[in-house]
Formats: C-alpha cells, sequence, structure tokens
C-alpha cells in the first residue's frame, strides 16, 4: 500500500511577528485554520508578516474565532524576483484585475500601480475606491500565501494616466516599457541593464489613445512588441511578467 503524502504545511499572513511570542489570530483566519482545515492543537502553521520573515508556529487553541498559536522558529527563505518591477495596470472589468493582482504577485512585482484611463470606463467613488484597493489587498495577501512570497508587494491608490505620466512621478532611471503591434523592439532585442527597475505599463482592453501614446513615450517609454497577435489586457500582464523573469529574472 503506497504511504499517504504528508499534507502540506498551510501559510499563513500574520503582520508584526515576534520568535517565541504567543498570539491571537483574527476571526477569520481562526476559522480557516480551524473549521477548514480542521487542525487541531500542536498543529503547525508557517507564518509570514510580509516584510521578509517568516516562521513556524504551533496551534495551541483551536478556536474557531480566536485561535492561538506560538512561534517557535524562524525561516530563512530566499525567493523573492531579482528584479524589481513596477506593474502599472489600467484597470480593467470583473474578475480580470483579481486575476492580473494575483497572477502578477506570483511572478514577482514589488509595486502594482491600478490606473484609469480613456478606454477604462470605470468611475467610480472614493469610497468605491478604497473598497477596491481593499479587495486587491486580500487578493494579493491569498496570492503571497500561496507562492511562498515572503515581502508583500506595495499597491498605490488608483491613479490617473495623465497623473501617473507627470514628470514628478518618473523616474528616469527605470526601464519604462509599454506595449504597441508595431513597435520596433521586442523584449529580446531591448537593450537592458538588469540591475534598473523596470516599469510595466499596460493598457485597458481598448489600448490607449493617440493622446495617451505621445504622453507616454514623451515620459520616457518604450515601445515593445509582444508578437503579431491581439492580446486581452490580463493575458498581456502575464505574458510581459513572465518573459522579463525568464530573460533577467528567476524563471527556467
Amino acid at each position: 500500500m503506497p504511504m499517504p503524502k504528508p499534507m502540506r504545511i498551510p501559510r499563513i499572513y500574520c503582520p508584526n511577528l515576534t520568535l517565541n511570542q504567543t498570539i491571537t489570530l483574527d476571526t477569520k483566519t481562526s476559522h480557516y485554520c480551524c473549521r477548514v482545515l480542521r487542525l487541531k492543537p500542536q498543529a503547525t502553521l508557517r507564518l509570514f508578516d510580509g516584510g521578509g520573515h517568516e516562521y513556524h508556529a504551533i496551534i495551541e487553541v483551536a478556536n474557531p474565532k480566536q485561535a492561538q498559536v506560538t512561534i517557535t522558529k524562524a525561516i530563512t527563505t530566499e525567493n523573492e524576483s531579482p528584479l524589481n518591477i513596477r506593474l502599472a495596470q489600467v484597470i480593467s472589468r470583473n474578475q480580470r484585475m483579481d486575476y492580473v493582482i494575483q497572477k502578477s504577485v506570483e511572478l514577482g512585482v514589488t509595486e502594482i500601480v491600478p490606473l484609469s484611463s480613456h478606454y477604462c470606463n470605470l468611475h467610480l467613488s472614493t469610497q468605491r475606491q478604497q473598497s477596491k484597493l481593499a479587495h486587491w489587498q486580500q487578493v494579493m495577501i491569498s496570492a503571497c500565501e500561496q507562492s511562498g512570497r515572503n515581502y508583500m508587494p506595495q499597491i498605490q491608490p488608483i491613479t490617473a494616466l495623465t497623473d501617473y505620466l507627470k514628470p514628478s512621478n518618473s523616474n528616469s532611471n527605470n526601464l519604462r516599457l509599454f506595449f504597441q503591434p508595431d513597435a520596433s523592439y521586442s523584449l529580446k532585442t531591448l537593450p537592458v541593464n538588469t540591475n534598473q527597475a523596470i516599469e510595466v505599463l499596460i493598457g485597458a482592453e481598448g489600448g490607449f489613445n493617440d493622446n495617451e501614446i505621445q504622453q507616454i513615450q514623451q515620459s520616457g517609454f518604450t515601445a515593445i512588441k509582444l508578437g503579431p497577435r491581439v492580446l486581452r489586457t490580463e493575458t498581456a500582464t502575464v505574458t510581459v511578467l513572465s518573459c522579463l523573469q525568464l530573460l533577467w529574472g528567476d524563471l527556467g
């Protein structure tokens, strides 16, 4: 009879962790551990704080509303990408933006800037923007838990593309890329200094209008082509980040 596979140790995000302390998990996390995973006292967890630290922890009290765990051992994990990538992504509708954020975190981005643009067609009140940001933060946490990342990427407030392109927001030392079907360069032919931070600008389903393209180019972005096929915005994001990591990062 084949031996059963050992159960994968759950990874949970918890801010402000210290070795040897006993902490009470929040209600949502407690329910997940005790009701969904059915963990019992003395079960092992892996906790990370989003700032690069990860620990083994033992469940002391398996209460589905207020589980208590003791942090027993620090874990050294080095799995962050060597690339410093900022993703400036025009917001897409429905679940597509969730998908973009989830996959970009898995692919190692360090910062995400949600943008509005001419073809975005999303008009959100301040309250709705805050609700979206809180939701996206949870998507990022889940992606870090799943992928093994110990550093939580930053997510910035929703910003108008025209404001994002202002000189005060730009860094001339960054490699700034956006994507056009008729561009002269591809990622393989682009002269790159891999010590540079990389900024990736992805448009809405309708792309950018002529005025936006002019502003983007004047802001120091280099146009790159992704091949002969037209990609959806979420597909373009995953494709670009995968290519960057394969060419100069830690994929492959």
